[in-house]
């Protein structure tokens, strides 16, 4: 009677190493990890993309806008008979949280918008393409990266990146 040998073959503990390897590439990549900085970027340039939008929108429908701003979340509102209302018809203008670990300061005409003054967070659209000036500034909570948002009165928003060149 002759024994098998009992174990594994290297071949086929190759194999699963390969299929182990393959699968986990798999999770990681799924799970999305993306650093502060990719959050912070993709934020300040989703914000700088609506509120150009809605400028634009305001333009096209002859109706003021406006974008509020509590220091964490912001929503669209139109205004409606002398009433801002916030902006159902379309899930684009949805009001938005920041993400976790950011933080942000809207200064608008030149006020910096402090708690006291939470009514006033607001800054306007209007329907001759006109905005209100505004500078939003988004760090992380390290204070490693920094967004800026800005604004003219002639409707022009841009995104900037505070770039650290000491590393």
């Amino acid at each position: 009677m002759k024994l098998r040998p009992t174990g594994f073959t290297l071949l086929e503990l190759l194999v699963v190493l390969v299929i182990v390897g393959i699968t986990l590439s798999f999770v990681v990549l799924s799970l999305g990890l993306r650093s502060d900085r990719d959050i912070l970027a993709e934020e300040a340039r989703r914000i700088a993309t609506l509120m150009q939008l809605a400028s634009e929108e305001a333009v096209v429908q002859g109706r003021e806008l406006a974008m509020q701003f509590d220091g964490t979340a912001y929503r669209f509102l139109v205004l409606d008979k002398d009433r801002w209302q916030a902006m159902t018809a379309d899930d684009i203008w949805r009001e938005r949280r920041l993400p976790a670990g950011l933080d942000a300061e809207l200064v608008v005409e030149g006020r910096s918008q402090t708690s006291a003054t939470a009514s006033a967070r607001l800054v306007y659209f209007y329907s001759s393409g006109e905005i209100s000036p505004f500078q939003l500034s988004l760090q992380d909570s390290q204070r490693k990266y920094r967004h800026y948002v800005n604004g003219d009165a002639q409707g022009l928003i841009r995104h900037l990146e505070e770039t650290d060149d000491a590393g």
